[in-house]
């Protein structure tokens, strides 16, 4: 709810989708393709890397920059989210200015 309400307030531009589940997810973006993606590590249902390997296997020709939101500095975990394509990825507990700077070099 916090980084919904900090989208809303500072891009307010962009609609922003939120869902409850990692499936709800990747047909929320395989239907309506978003300009950009913020999505936890931890998901219901999946975890981060399977839900972005997911929306890749789902449309090879959409592409949007997503960044994920992980638990840790895990070097392992974020290698494997540079490995599928991740460049943007943010440790918890999130920073607020890095978080909208990240976004901001997404849409832009």
């Amino acid at each position: 709810i916090r980084f919904e309400k900090n989208i809303r307030e500072n891009f307010p531009n962009f609609k922003f989708v939120g869902t409850d589940n990692g499936f709800e997810a990747i047909n929320v973006v395989l239907k309506q393709h978003p300009s950009l993606i913020i999505s936890s590590h931890n998901l219901p249902l999946m975890n981060g890397i399977q839900f972005v390997k997911s929306i890749i296997r789902g449309d090879k020709k959409y592409y949007a920059p997503i960044i994920a939101l992980i638990e840790s500095n895990d070097e392992a975990l974020i290698q494997t989210y540079r490995e599928i394509g991740i460049k943007s990825i943010i440790s918890k507990p999130v920073d607020i200015k890095q978080f909208n700077r990240e976004i901001s070099l997404a849409l832009n």
